[in-house]
């Protein structure tokens, strides 16, 4: 039997209309027939038949009661019995079962339910299968980026807003001594500290507060940037490098404190000391032939400059030059040296320009000659102020 397509506020009131007119009709039923069924009124008045009609009566009263209850109870369970079936939907929805339909046709609020209820779970459903897609689309790209990450040469750390390390790729295992379960979830100054150089050329340690400071606003972009810092591992191991830090402006949102990217120049720079010192060596050598080229050119000058024509005192003067020019050179890769290892020393004095200028013309004056150029000091109508320089530096 189906109901009515009624509401259950329509629905209930009619289901005790219904119950109530039952009951009253058998009663009516009930009392018409024992009525009419009596010949003498004598009989219906009678002490015998009233006890009858009292049993007949209860009779029917209890007949009438247990009708309408199982009626009562049968109505009733038609209705919970939808709801009941929603509910088990609803625990199967929250297990995370989302294709779970429920089919009811009482066409009352309770079918509006379980249509709404439908429509929830193929919602639910087309969104966690877009979430499901969603994942492993990102976790493929997490995983690209971890490999890409892992197999990078240069550095890479990122911190939390914490400063606790959260990436630790291999080539920071290789540069610091710590694997990477050893280093993730430590404070990044309990791995390693930065040191740079300061005016004096001592090396001073750099704050985590200022190569890393913690955003507390979105920034994108580069907060810190050093060249030629040295990293000292709490493992003891040193190296040279070159550091620059970095935010998204998703870090406070995703708990991204700051990402390092530290470039290991420790090899270059070895290289780089060891052509300076090849340089500074070279140098070295190089002036003992020519400390040697230039006494010969002296003897040479001194002992048979008269027998000589002018072209063969032309070629020793060219000698002469040559072996002074060389031996110039060898003093500029000297000072080139000095200069890339900082030992480069300047004898700083009160100095005129004047007096600087005109003693480098007067020694380049037999150069323009034998080139037969001409070579003028024009002396300023105003003197300079003098000036704290080395003489010889300014000289060359």
């Amino acid at each position: 039997m189906r109901l009515p397509k009624l509401t259950l506020a329509i629905k209930i009131p009619l289901i005790y209309i219904l119950i109530s007119a039952i009951s009253l009709i058998i009663m009516n039923l009930s009392w018409y027939y024992f009525s009419h069924t009596q010949t003498n009124a004598n009989e219906l008045l009678s002490q015998g038949y009233a006890a009858k009609i009292t049993i007949i009566a209860i009779v029917v009263f209890l007949f009438t009661l247990v009708l309408v209850t199982v009626l009562s109870i049968w109505l009733i369970l038609r209705i919970i019995e939808p709801i009941e079936e929603l509910q088990k939907g609803f625990k199967i929805i929250s297990a995370g079962n989302f294709s779970k339909r429920v089919s009811i046709n009482t066409g009352d609020e309770i079918e509006d339910l379980a249509n709404s209820f439908n429509i929830m779970s193929a919602n639910l459903q087309h969104a966690f299968n877009n979430l499901e897609y969603d994942k492993s689309i990102i976790a493929a790209e997490r995983n690209k980026i971890a490999i890409t990450i892992s197999h990078i040469k240069d550095i890479v750390i990122a911190v939390d807003l914490h400063k606790r390390i959260v990436i630790f790729n291999k080539a920071s295992e290789r540069i610091t001594g710590f694997s990477a379960d050893e280093a993730i979830g430590k404070l990044i100054t309990e791995v390693f500290k930065l040191y740079q150089l300061d005016e004096s050329k001592k090396y001073i340690e750099i704050s985590d507060d200022n190569y890393c400071p913690i955003p507390t606003e979105p920034h994108e972009g580069t907060v810190f940037s050093a060249v030629n810092v040295k990293l000292i591992s709490s493992k003891d191991k040193e190296s040279h490098v070159n550091v620059e830090v970095g935010q998204i402006k998703e870090g406070l949102t995703t708990g991204l404190g700051c990402i390092l990217t530290i470039h290991d120049i420790t090899q270059e720079r070895e290289l780089e000391d060891m052509k300076v010192d090849f340089v500074s060596m070279a140098a070295h050598e190089l002036r003992t032939p020519i400390t040697a080229l230039r006494g010969y050119s002296e003897i040479l000058k001194e002992e048979i400059s008269d027998k000589l024509g002018p072209t063969q005192k032309h070629f020793l003067e060219r000698i002469s030059n040559s072996i002074t020019n060389l031996s110039n050179l060898v003093d500029n890769l000297l000072n080139a040296s000095r200069i890339e290892k900082g030992t480069l020393k300047l004898d700083l004095r009160i100095n005129h320009v004047e007096d600087i200028t005109k003693a480098a013309i007067q020694e380049l004056q037999q150069i323009a000659k034998n080139k037969n150029q001409s070579l003028i000091w024009f002396n300023p109508h105003e003197s300079f102020p003098p000036v704290i320089v080395d003489k010889f530096r300014i000289d060359e």
